[in-house]
Formats: C-alpha cells, structure tokens, sequence
C-alpha cells in the first residue's frame, strides 16, 4: 500500500515540476524573443527551448527510473 501511495506522490510531482519547466521555457523564449536584438532574438529562444526540454526530459527519466525501482 505504501509502494502505491510512494509511486503516485512520485508520478505527482513529476507532473507538477515537467508543467512548471515547460511553463518557464515558454516565458523565456517569449522573453529573450522581446528583449533581445537582431540575430540573438533568433538564437536564444532556440537555445531556451532546447534547455527547457532537456531539463523536462532529465525530470520525467528521473521519475520514471524511482517508478521502476518501487
């Protein structure tokens, strides 16, 4: 019963950390697009979007490695 109640808050926070790193990438490439001049309003919201989904990528195998050992 606890490995059930340990996998949901796991698969729970997850979820709540990848919505919160994808929200973020969002507001950074609008951000950096805005702010920045010339070829760099190109260039960094390709380079925010690229860390904002290896950041989402490392959460999820992170949860779902701890998933897969309870």
């Amino acid at each position: 019963m606890l490995s059930k109640i340990l996998k949901l808050a796991i698969t729970f926070t997850s979820e709540v950390f990848g919505t919160l790193i994808l929200t973020v990438t969002i507001f950074g490439i609008f951000y950096t697009g805005f702010t920045n001049e010339g070829i760099m309003q190109i260039v960094d919201p390709l380079i925010v979007l690229a860390g904002g989904i290896a950041a989402y990528v490392v959460i999820m195998l992170i949860a779902h490695k701890l998933d897969k050992t309870r």
